[in-house]
């Protein structure tokens, strides 16, 4: 697995080239009238040239360090093995509050004895279901793109269904992160003016409406957000309101146990990224960040 000191960036610029993609996905969904930026060209009008990629970091962008150790984890967790997990910062809402795993209690069949009661058995055949599903579908896929409009039909419900009319797409899209950039901004109108807010990681609002807007389409979080939000009475986790939908990253396995918890819970969708999905936007980071490292080893000398 990756370092502690890395994983947390990683998923930051994860959060952030996920949603820009799912941004742009949303927008180009809307089909006519979806701005200039995505009108056709007209006749005459010159053409870009096709981008050039570099074949041996595409290479690069390919290999995944982290696979075999994934797998490792997912084939303990699967088994019921939560020993790995034990004494690490890998925990899920079992270790906190009045619940919480005996991992040297084990029943004959392996399983943790406290899993052995109706609820948490059948919590625990829920969790093993939605991280086989998870795992058998996480490869790398060309065209996981197309499967995206889908995501955006769920996400027209709640907030969403009552801002706009049955059928209508989104033709603008504002993405919104959580690190006091737009302090003293005074944005806040031009983001609630567009169609689709997507906000990063529980980002507050209140009391900065002014330069952040109040508008929320899309709450986007990694799992260790709804990890802390397993913690509370209910799971609650909506600084944005019970309606917005919350689509969350998988930063660690483990968080699939959050998860089974807190969805039963939830009035408005809570949906994981498709893992397809999540390997396309790591290549594309991993691409363009040792691109710009080597363009900058050539220009600027060995750093």
């Amino acid at each position: 697995m990756m370092k502690a000191s890395v994983r947390p960036i990683f998923s930051a610029v994860f959060l952030i080239a996920a949603t820009a993609t799912l941004c742009f996905r949303i927008m180009v969904s809307s089909g006519g009238g979806g701005g200039e930026f995505f009108s056709r060209n007209y006749v005459g009008e010159a053409q870009k040239p096709a981008p050039v990629f570099n074949e041996t970091l595409l290479r690069f962008a390919m290999i995944d360090l982290a696979e075999d150790s994934l797998r490792q984890d997912v084939e303990q967790l699967v088994d019921g093995n939560f020993r790995t997990m034990d004494g690490s910062r890998q925990r899920s809402f079992l270790w906190s509050g009045r619940h919480r795993i005996d991992i040297r209690a084990r029943s004959a069949r392996g399983v943790p004895v406290l899993l052995r009661s109706p609820e948490f058995y059948r919590l625990w055949l829920d969790f093993r279901r939605y991280l086989q599903t998870w795992w058998r579908n996480r490869r790398f896929q060309t065209d996981v793109m197309s499967d995206m409009v889908n995501t955006v039909k769920i996400l027209n419900t709640g907030v969403n269904a009552t801002a706009r009319k049955s059928g209508l797409k989104y033709k603008t899209c504002a993405v919104v992160g959580n690190s006091g950039i737009l302090l003293k901004s005074d944005l806040g109108s031009l983001i609630d003016s567009h169609d689709f807010v997507i906000r990063l990681n529980n980002a507050r609002t209140g009391g900065f409406e002014r330069n952040v807007g109040s508008k929320t389409s899309l709450s986007f979080v990694n799992s260790n957000i709804l990890h802390l939000c397993a913690r509370r009475e209910g799971c609650f986790c909506h600084p944005y309101g019970e309606k917005v939908p919350i689509m969350m990253y998988m930063c660690q396995m483990i968080h699939f146990l959050d998860y089974v918890v807190c969805n039963s819970s939830h009035k408005s969708p809570l949906m994981i990224t498709d893992p397809r999905f999540d390997i396309l936007c790591a290549r594309i980071v991993k691409y363009y960040s040792a691109s710009r490292y080597a363009s900058c080893y050539v220009s600027c000398g060995d750093l």
